[in-house]
């Protein structure tokens, strides 16, 4: 008899005693060990944020105003405005220009973006701003011959004796170019007085 009792307590035992743990398993993790890990959870977390805004009492000042000013306001067109890291983006991607000139391209590219949508035209940014000045601008940019044997004439040292008609188209294409950014220039000019338009740095 005690025999059977010592083998059942021995088989009692042998269920309350999970073994090994599981390879990549600690026999000493709580969440595995103890179920009312969980509901510790919300004063877990409540002290993570304690310790964060302990930690950002000693953060210079200086390096809370840089975190602050990361996204201020630049410029803005009308109700579309133009954030620091978007100038920053658009800046070093186009580092051949000044600051000045980038914001204001910038600022170039929604007011025609802008033109572009009333016109229901759609497409990325880049091809809304090239149809717009297609069909608005270019379209109507017309070259007479005078105007291409004029400019041949006045830069005929540059040709090395080329003659008009092998340059001919390449002098056009460089006429329509030039005349298209005049009127872009004039256009974007009227377009500004027209929206409000403020840069803020």
């Amino acid at each position: 008899m005690n025999t059977d009792k010592t083998k059942k307590r021995k088989k009692g035992a042998a269920l309350l005693n999970p073994g090994p743990p599981c390879k990549g398993t600690s026999p000493l993790d709580p969440f595995l060990l103890n179920p009312t890990t969980f509901a510790s959870w919300p004063l877990q977390i409540t002290s993570v944020i304690i310790l964060m805004l302990y930690l950002l009492m000693f953060i210079p000042n200086s390096a809370m105003a840089e975190i602050r000013l990361l996204d201020r306001v630049v410029a803005f067109v009308d109700e579309t405005a133009i954030t620091l890291s978007e100038f920053n983006e658009f800046h070093q991607s186009n580092s051949g220009i000044t600051r000045d000139e980038a914001i204001r391209v910038m600022v170039n590219r929604l007011l025609l973006k802008k033109e572009a949508l009333k016109l229901r035209l759609s497409g990325t940014d880049d091809k809304l701003i090239q149809q717009y000045i297609d069909l608005k601008i270019r379209s109507s940019v017309i070259i007479k011959n005078e105007d291409i044997e004029r400019f041949y004439n006045e830069n005929k040292d540059n040709f090395k004796g080329v003659e008009i008609q092998d340059v001919r188209d390449d002098i056009e294409k460089l006429l329509i170019e030039e005349e298209v950014n005049r009127r872009l220039d004039n256009s974007l000019q009227e377009l500004s007085k027209k929206s409000c338009v403020k840069t803020q740095f």
